[in-house]
């Protein structure tokens, strides 16, 4: 249309305004953009540029990009405060959700609690994807049943999370080893020295059968798995304790987590957030779990937390071959949201901390 009105509108139960119109076009598309991975401050910036208006479908992209790519600021909680209280906002139950998880994660629990009940009276549903806002709404809230066993579930789940940064195992590791699934292992022979480690990392599908054991090992300390892992979690697990990448895993929409062994004896850790956001602003895309980690972990080593003297990355590749294979356990097809080739080059600069790559 190029901006100009059309000459029959082909929808006689709408009607026209092309503002409006336009407005919802760019923002299907960006939100297209944002699925893809091309996490730009254009996309920020456009999506706040909407979100001034009092849309609540605007302002809920709005919040689900900056929560991905920016931390909130103190001005930022008080903005989307006052929006979940606006009469258009109100009848939105899903807004609110969205906002009083956003609100929890920064600390303001009386605000998020307050607005969590709000949006569970007009539709307990939603919140059900928010297992951290879930598991803070008050004992003595009368629920529906099911949502009272479900709520049940998410506070034993959040008994069972904790930062990874305060795991007392990875505080006493000496020597950590990070095995990635690129086949660049294969033929170097370091599987029984991956297995030595105080603590071996593995990611998501898994493989350590006899095969592939003289190249990456077969022990596993700990898990990473991806928010949209798609993977088998209760039938023997690679490890007890699994690590969900991303931000604020339970503070954000997921389905992930009713998948979970919860109740077992699995311990859950997440990543800080701060380390996902610097990774964002640089890669300009959502962080893959396998350098999410590394960039974890060589930050232990520099750090006076730990007693980490060793930290060394196996199967991870330094450079880009789009044509190349991507897993050396499947045949999976590589994800096209994340920025292989910046992440390659990340990968290379951390590389020289680390005594193998």
């Amino acid at each position: 249309m190029n901006g100009q009105l059309p000459d029959s509108w082909p929808y006689p139960s709408l009607s026209y305004n092309p503002s409006v119109f336009f407005e919802r076009l760019q923002c299907y598309r960006d939100s297209k953009q944002f699925a893809r991975g091309h996490w730009t401050p254009d996309l920020l910036a456009r999506c706040s540029r909407r979100a001034s208006q009092d849309n609540p479908l605007f302002r809920l992209q709005y919040l689900r990009v900056h929560q991905s790519m920016a931390e909130p600021t103190p001005d930022f909680l008080d903005i989307i405060t006052a929006w979940a209280h606006t009469q258009s906002n109100r009848d939105n139950s899903t807004l609110q959700t969205h906002i009083a998880s956003i609100l929890l994660s920064a600390g303001r629990v009386e605000a998020a609690t307050s607005l969590a009940i709000e949006a569970v009276e007009k539709d307990h549903r939603t919140i059900t994807r928010y297992p951290m806002l879930l598991a803070a709404l008050p004992a003595d809230l009368k629920l529906v049943s099911h949502l009272r066993t479900t709520r049940q579930r998410a506070t034993q789940l959040v008994s069972q999370t904790h930062s990874l940064s305060e795991w007392e195992p990875l505080k006493a590791a000496r020597y950590v080893a990070v095995v990635g699934n690129a086949p660049s292992e294969r033929g170097r022979g370091n599987g029984r020295l991956i297995d030595q480690a105080d603590m071996v990392v593995r990611f998501n599908n898994v493989i350590t059968d006899q095969q592939n054991a003289a190249d990456y090992g077969s022990t596993t300390h700990l898990w990473v798995i991806s928010p949209s892992y798609k993977g088998a979690l209760w039938d023997k697990p690679p490890a007890n304790n699994i690590v969900v990448s991303g931000y604020n895993p339970w503070h954000r929409a997921t389905k992930l987590w009713q998948r979970l062994p919860v109740g077992h004896n699995q311990k859950f850790f997440y990543f800080p957030t701060s380390i996902w956001y610097d990774l964002v602003k640089e890669l300009e895309a959502p962080p893959s779990a396998g350098l999410l980690a590394l960039k974890f972990f060589v930050d232990c080593q520099r750090s006076e937390i730990t007693t980490i003297e060793n930290c060394s990355a196996f199967g991870f590749s330094d450079s880009y071959d789009p044509d190349s294979e991507n897993h050396y356990g499947d045949r999976g097809k590589r994800s096209s949201r994340h920025n292989w080739e910046m992440e390659a080059a990340v990968v290379s600069t951390l590389g020289k901390e680390l005594r193998s790559i």
